[in-house]
């Protein structure tokens, strides 16, 4: 990044003044069929963002405190408050997960420590980064558990900028670590410092052996992984981990897209942008834009993600894709290795992004000073608008007489041994309704479903089919709970989203299930509180629990009554989806439901 460059560039510093619009404008996404929402406002100097493995999103403030968004809300209590040095670019930069967090619940951030504010800032009393490990207990770090890591190199007292602060873990375990030269050229060239350097550990801030330099360096600069670097404030690794991009944030001229290699020089202060001609000594970008001509232009590339068809199917002109920003320019684009030298848009007006990453669900949040977290999606379940607003105009009659019915606008099938039948070509919902003017706390379906070969057609991106249940709260109906099956490279998941009574929602990750009949089935239990919500949401598959979502505010308003459907989401694509019949619904009090 640049904050402190004397041109019209957007800089973070300045950008940390910056008030955050009331009503925030949608970004123009240059792909057809994508849709874009703000998920959260409200952060304070957001620099890099980290998805849990349990799906919280942990989010960096320059200023020290790191937030936590759960189940769609912005938790008021941080994480971590740390006292930082968040001059110019410093702060807290980074965060991230242990690969075991699970078990030994480990979170560890890059942050910049200060030199001691009594005495003048002098090359023995002066701020430096640091990496630590903290403990988790819930939403919060254990106090006292900080574990000191690694301290870099002392910073200088003039220049505030080029920190760098991107950490991830790589697929070999080991913490990779990225640190500008803090705006002095010579440093990204030596191996007597780790400043200007992509740096290597083990999570216990041990140096690995197999270094590149482990043999050439002397103590902690064996930790260099690879050099040559300005100012890399964002990398990334595919999902697959074969893939390591390492965005460097150039100074007048260009702007790179490097390949993390073991070893490697990129050239910085001797080089910047594609080296012409080649120079064995130095490994060129594998993609690289100008400031000031050619297109696109930018100032600071921002913020890196691969697309990860594992979890999502999107076009296939995204497959290997990767996804960086521009902090001025704000944009978000595409870089895809096949095409060399090349890259297409994807989002503009992403008011100063900072960082970009891919969600457990596969589609791409931009984290951004402007407009707070940006979520981009091919979901049309749930980017209908549908489920937040007015959805009364849904028709269910009595059919059958009794508490629970069934109804549909489609033709269903006749042989009722086949169950609910409803054919994806048919855009109208399937309904079971129970018209009982109920008002209680827990409600539990279970209905038998079948995949039954279902293909939406995996290139067009529109891949799911959603069952929803839904409560009125006189005098508007809304759908609270939707549960969604994908089709991804051949494979069936099913999931379920739970809409908040704020208007968030809270998702549970994709569950593999095979093309085969199953038993799904969900309980909701509403929230008692309002003051301290307590309410939950469980997701069955074959009787075994597939995930819980706890703590939720999930509407302890009156409820009416209740009505359990089906809708296919791509009219027109082959296929019939069996719901092999609602085996049953339930609703009663907080206790057991038979």
């Amino acid at each position: 990044m640049r904050f402190q460059a004397p041109s019209a560039s957007a800089c973070l510093a300045l950008a940390a003044f910056a008030l955050v619009p009331s009503e925030p404008a949608a970004a123009a996404v240059s792909e057809p069929g994508f849709i874009e929402r703000q998920i959260v406002s409200g952060l304070s100097s957001p620099t890099a963002m980290t998805f849990a493995p349990d799906g919280r999103l942990f989010v960096c403030q320059q200023g020290g405190a790191l937030r936590v968004i759960k189940n769609g809300t912005l938790l008021t209590a941080p994480f971590v408050s740390l006292t930082v040095d968040a001059n110019g670019e410093r702060g807290l930069l980074g965060v991230a997960f242990d690969p075991d967090f699970p078990n030994n619940q480990w979170v560890y951030v890059y942050y910049t420590v200060p030199r001691n504010p009594a005495d003048p800032c002098s090359s023995s009393n002066t701020a430096h980064n640091r990496v630590s490990r903290f403990t988790a207990q819930g939403d919060v770090a254990v106090p006292g558990s900080e574990v000191v890591l690694m301290d870099l190199e002392n910073l200088s007292c003039s220049a505030t900028n080029h920190n760098g602060g991107a950490i991830h873990f790589g697929p070999d375990g080991k913490l990779y670590v990225a640190v500008g030269d803090n705006a002095n050229g010579a440093n990204a060239q030596t191996l007597a410092n780790r400043l200007g350097k992509v740096l290597r550990i083990n999570k216990d801030g041990t140096i690995p052996s197999d270094n590149p330099f482990y043999g050439t360096a002397t103590d902690d600069d064996r930790s260099i992984w690879a050099l040559g670097l300005r100012n890399p404030f964002t990398f990334a690794f595919s999902g697959d981990g074969t893939r390591m991009y390492v965005n460097d944030v150039g100074q007048n001229t260009w702007e790179e897209i490097n390949g993390g290699v073991a070893g490697a020089n990129y050239g910085w202060p001797n080089t910047e942008g594609p080296i012409s001609p080649p120079n064995p000594a130095f490994t060129g970008p594998l993609y690289a834009y100008q400031h000031g001509a050619g297109s696109p232009t930018g100032c600071a590339i921002v913020g890196g993600a691969f697309h990860d068809p594992a979890k999502v199917d999107w076009p296939a002109s995204f497959d290997g894709d990767y996804f960086f920003a521009d902090l001025c320019s704000h944009f978000i684009r595409r870089f895809d290795p096949a095409a060399p030298g090349t890259s297409v848009p994807f989002a503009t007006g992403i008011t100063t992004p900072v960082d970009l990453t891919i969600g457990p669900e596969g589609d791409l949040y931009a984290l951004t000073r402007g407009v707070g977290l940006r979520r981009f999606s091919t979901d049309f379940i749930f980017g209908d608008g549908v489920e937040g607003g007015d959805v009364s105009e849904w028709s269910a009659t009595a059919t059958d007489g009794g508490d629970l019915t069934v109804t549909s606008a489609a033709a269903l099938g006749s042989n009722s041994d086949l169950g609910l039948e409803a054919n994806v070509n048919d855009t109208a919902p399937l309904f079971v309704l129970d018209d009982t003017p109920n008002d209680e706390n827990r409600y539990r379906a279970r209905f038998h479903f079948d995949p039954n070969g279902f293909d939406p057609g995996e290139a067009q991106g529109r891949l799911r089919l959603r069952l929803f249940l839904a409560f009125e709260e006189a005098p508007v109906l809304r759908r609270l709970v939707t549960i969604v099956l994908r089709r991804s490279q051949g494979a069936y998941a099913v999931m379920a989203r739970v809409r908040l009574d704020n208007g968030a929602t809270a998702d549970t990750p994709f569950v593999p299930i095979t093309d085969a009949p199953h038993v799904v089935e969900f309980d909701w239990r509403r929230s008692t509180s309002v003051a301290t919500p307590n309410g939950s949401f469980t997701l069955r598959v074959d009787g075994a629990v597939a995930s819980t979502l706890n703590g939720l505010d999930n509407d302890a308003r009156a409820v009416d009554f209740a009505r359990l459907g089906a809708m296919a989401v791509k009219p027109g694509a082959a296929g019939t989806l069996y719901f092999d019949e609602f085996v049953s619904y339930r609703e009663g009090p907080a206790g057991p439901l038979p």
